[in-house]
């Protein structure tokens, strides 16, 4: 399968003084955009290696959306 773009985006929750804030809300902490195009099977050695770069451990959780789009 050929991929378009991909987005790939980290995401860590809001601290305010070193405290979580009460909304729970995330803010980015890194992002890949990719928009040459390529193989479906390029992307899971590309998001391996970008969470591993994260020192992300057991606490982490990874979410997949994918969007197909016709063109007609």
């Amino acid at each position: 399968m050929y991929i378009d773009t991909l987005d790939v985006v980290a995401l860590e929750p809001d601290y305010v003084n070193s405290k979580s804030t009460k909304k729970k809300e995330l803010k980015e902490k890194a992002h890949i955009h990719w928009n040459n195009g390529g193989e479906l099977k390029d992307v899971v050695p590309l998001v391996e290696q970008f969470h591993d770069s994260l020192k992300s451990y057991n606490g982490s959780k990874v979410r997949i959306l994918v969007e197909i789009i016709d063109h007609e």
